[in-house]
C-alpha cells in the first residue's frame, strides 16, 4: 500500500529517528529523515513528499509549527504529528 510513497520523517531523537526510519523504509518507496524543524522544512521544499511525520517537540521549528509553514504551500498533503509528551495543550493545538 506504501509502496509507491515518498515519507518524510522528522524527530530530534537520533535513535527514535533511525529506528522508524528503517522500519518506513521496508514499506515506503523513499524516506527523508530530519533532526529538526528546520531540516525537515529544507526537505519538503526540496523533494517531492507524499506523507510527512513530525515528532511534535523538536528544535528550531517545532512539529506543529512546521505543518502550518507546509499548510501555507500544500493544504492536501496528510500530516502526522506523533509525540510522548501527555500535554493535552499541544493536542488541541494539532487539529
Amino acid at each position: 500500500m506504501l509502496a509507491s510513497y515518498t515519507i518524510l520523517y522528522a524527530d530530534d531523537e537520533e535513535q527514535t529517528r533511525e529506528n522508524i526510519g528503517e522500519i518506513l523504509s521496508l514499506f515506503c518507496k523513499k524516506v527523508y529523515l530530519a533532526k529538526d524543524g528546520k531540516e525537515a522544512l529544507q526537505i519538503f521544499q526540496n523533494n517531492t513528499i507524499d506523507i510527512a511525520i513530525f515528532d511534535i517537540e523538536m528544535p528550531y521549528f517545532n512539529g506543529l509549527e512546521v505543518c502550518e509553514q507546509i499548510r501555507e504551500f500544500n493544504q492536501k498533503i496528510p500530516l502526522v504529528i506523533a509525540t510522548a509528551y501527555t500535554d493535552t495543550e499541544y493536542f488541541f493545538k494539532s487539529r
